[in-house]
């Protein structure tokens, strides 16, 4: 067994043909043996399998249970014993060796995080959980193209009953373990779950519930006697009484009786081994070695230098008054809001998509190689809309059947401004996520374990990276669409602070809401549920400013060094064809790179 200082220094080697062309010579035992562990890992993950279009597994779900997670931790063990006995890096050419040490990375985070903090993730929040993302994989994702597919899809609904039995079972023994979500955030879960059984066959309304809804629309496409169609229909109706009321009523039922014993304090220092677990998460989302004062400094300096460029902004529009007599023009006057009702909301679906058409149509200048799965736009559902965020994204299929999504949340148009519509549009889509996710899904030369990856710091720093891509493509020409550009920079900064303050420094929910106020345009109902997210998602919102400050500072690097010799594209190749990656492996290969072009001397 080799230390990681020898697997590091031996991966130190010839990087440059890796990221040219990506042809290097393989080993082969290491190939398979990856492909090997990436499908025993997820068939322990059939959900997973749906999302990448996969057909197997399309009757089961995932396993809760205390049981599944050692299961998970036996199969980890396991293949982390493998990959360092069975293969020596020294005889690995460049590719090889980074998914040898990117593998091993993923083992030992998938062991930490089930067996020392398994324990203290909340099982259910109004961002994620098995609650809602069940039934999202069922209406976004699991496709009815026949008979055995729309049976499938009816043996899932029967077994959403154990699955949320599983899932009570977890809240339980988090609650046991003094795990429990703050009081303030269980109102959006229970509604969440109220909303997945309010309507037919669940009540005598007017209209189907969501899933019943979705159900049936699928079934009126596929070419069944007319016999079979309503078997179908009558089977998914008895799956849905019998199984999927119960199961979210009981599981209402359980978070009504935690919020009761809950309390209000928002940040997982009141946890056992908070400060630990907040210690462990910030590590975990920037994949960097900063320590939470270096990121809190770095977030208050950010904050002061946008502040003094949308002050530059004012100028330029002629606004007299205070920066904060600004935000609140740019919160209140309706000229910067589409109209709140279903004309409105179309009108900002188009737009939205005129400029992501837009955008792609100048893309060539900055990249060499452009995904080939198309993104579309889409609002978010019904039964998740007052929960989720204003905008995220969903990656394609592997097949080329579902396109990557871009879900722009239109139940409250007043937290969508106009000048956020660009700068979110560019994140989300093009020259974005979309952009990062779906290159890196089709680079068929990486391993599979490779071409899903995520790490926070790189996507989201990606993210914010593109916004700025954009303008260097000349959009942003209206001065309050780049007002709009800097308050999502200052957005991510001030959070990344609030981030900090909640869950380091115990900062009441109250105070962090005041203090976005104070230092953001955002809407009060916005920033509300901004500081709700992150109170359930401890450390995430320090990733974006955290992998953008990596990325900028990699760039620059690279233009010092190679001067009139810098290109834009081939930087964006070193970035983008190795897949997402932790931001200490991404200094890496760029400084290799740089080294192997012969302009760093070693």
């Amino acid at each position: 067994m080799r230390t990681r200082i020898l697997t590091v220094a031996m991966c130190v080697c010839s990087l440059l043909s890796v990221v040219s062309c990506g042809q290097t010579t393989q080993i082969p035992n290491l190939e398979a043996f990856l492909e090997e562990a990436f499908q025993a890992t997820l068939d322990l993950h059939p959900a997973q399998k749906t999302q990448l279009g996969m057909d197997a597994d399309l009757d089961r779900w995932d396993d809760l249970s205390e049981r599944g997670a050692k299961e998970e931790i036996r199969l980890y063990r396991n293949l982390l014993e493998r990959l360092r006995n069975e293969f020596d890096i020294t005889q690995m050419d460049a590719r090889s060796c980074l998914s040898w040490r990117l593998y091993e990375k993923q083992l030992l985070d998938g062991i930490e995080a089930l067996e020392t903090w398994g324990n203290h993730a909340y099982p259910v929040s109004q961002m994620d959980g098995w609650h809602s993302r069940a039934p999202y994989i069922l209406m976004q994702v699991h496709t009815i193209s026949d008979l055995h597919s729309a049976e499938a899809y009816i043996q899932r609904l029967s077994g959403l009953r154990p699955l949320l039995d599983q899932l009570r079972v977890r809240l339980k023994r988090s609650q046991e373990k003094g795990i429990l979500l703050p009081r303030f955030t269980f109102d959006y879960v229970i509604r969440d779950c109220q909303n997945v059984i309010t309507g037919r066959p669940f009540d005598q309304s007017e209209t189907n519930s969501p899933l019943f809804e979705d159900f049936c629309n699928k079934i009126d496409q596929l070419n069944v006697s007319s016999e079979k169609r309503s078997n179908l229909t009558n089977d998914a109706r008895q799956a849905l009484q019998s199984a999927v009321g119960p199961a979210y009523r009981d599981l209402i039922t359980l978070l009504q009786a935690q919020k009761e014993k809950a309390d209000n304090r928002a940040g997982v220092w009141k946890l056992p081994q908070g400060e630990a677990y907040y210690r462990y998460t910030l590590r975990n989302h920037t994949t960097t070695d900063m320590s939470q004062d270096q990121m809190f400094a770095f977030g208050l300096s950010e904050i002061e230098r946008i502040h003094q460029a949308m002050r530059a902004v004012m100028k330029q529009v002629g606004f007299a008054g205070s920066l904060q007599d600004f935000f609140e023009y740019t919160r209140t006057d309706p000229k910067f809001y589409y109209p709140n009702t279903d004309q409105g909301r179309v009108a900002y679906l188009r737009d939205t998509e005129r400029l992501i058409e837009a955008v792609n149509g100048k893309v060539d200048v900055l990249f060499n190689i452009k995904p080939e799965a198309l993104v579309i736009v889409r609002p978010v559902e019904a039964f998740r809309e007052a929960s989720t965020g204003n905008a995220f994204y969903e990656a394609p299929d592997l097949k080329g059947q579902r396109p990557g999504v871009y879900y722009v949340n239109l139940s409250r148009m007043s937290e969508m401004p106009k000048y956020f519509m660009e700068v979110v549009a560019y994140h989300e889509a093009v020259p974005g996520h979309h952009m990062q996710i779906a290159i890196q899904q089709e680079l068929t030369h990486l391993p599979q374990f490779r071409r899903h990856s995520d790490y926070t710091a790189y996507a989201e720093g990606w993210g914010l990276y593109a916004e700025k891509l954009a303008k260097d493509l000349g959009f942003y020409s209206d001065p309050y669409s780049e007002f709009g550009r800097l308050a999502a920079d200052l957005q991510r900064s001030a959070r990344l602070v609030v981030d900090i303050g909640l869950h380091a420094k115990k900062w009441s929910r109250d105070e962090a809401i005041d203090y976005l106020i104070e230092n953001t345009p955002n809407q009060r109902s916005d920033v509300v549920q901004a500081v709700d997210r992150y109170c359930v998602w401890p450390g995430h919102a320090t990733a974006y400013k955290v992998g953008l400050m990596r990325i900028h500072a990699l760039r620059s690097r690279a233009e010092t060094t190679l001067k009139q010799d810098f290109d834009v594209r081939g930087f964006h190749d070193v970035l983008l064809r190795e897949g997402a990656l932790p931001m200490t492996f991404l200094d890496e290969i760029v400084t290799q790179w740089l080294g192997e072009a012969g302009h760093v001397e070693h």
